[in-house]
C-alpha cells in the first residue's frame, strides 16, 4: 500500500500540515491524477467555483514519473514549470 500526500508548510507553526492523503495500490500517472481530481472536487465544494482548479505558487514531488504528468494534466497551464524535482 502506498500513501500520496499533499502537504503545506505552516510558517506559524513551522511545520509541515498535510492538507490531503489518498492510499492507493500503485503509484501511476492514473492514480496520482485521480488524487489531483480529488483535491480539485473538494476544492471546488469548498470555494463554490465549479472551475476551480488547484493552483499553488511552487511545489515540490518525488522522482516518480507521473507526477509531472498527473500535474500537467490535472493542475492549470505551467503548473509543472512552477515544480521541482527532490
Amino acid at each position: 500500500m502506498k500513501s500520496i500526500n499533499l502537504s503545506v508548510e505552516h510558517l506559524a507553526l513551522k511545520e509541515l500540515v498535510t492538507l490531503a492523503s489518498m492510499d492507493c495500490q500503485s503509484e501511476s500517472t492514473n492514480t496520482l491524477s485521480e488524487f489531483w481530481s480529488q483535491v480539485n472536487n473538494a476544492l471546488r465544494e469548498f470555494t463554490g467555483d465549479q472551475g476551480y482548479i488547484f493552483d499553488p505558487e511552487g511545489f515540490v514531488t518525488d522522482e516518480h514519473g507521473g507526477n509531472r504528468e498527473s500535474i500537467r494534466r490535472m493542475l492549470k497551464p505551467g503548473a509543472v514549470g512552477q515544480s521541482k524535482v527532490m
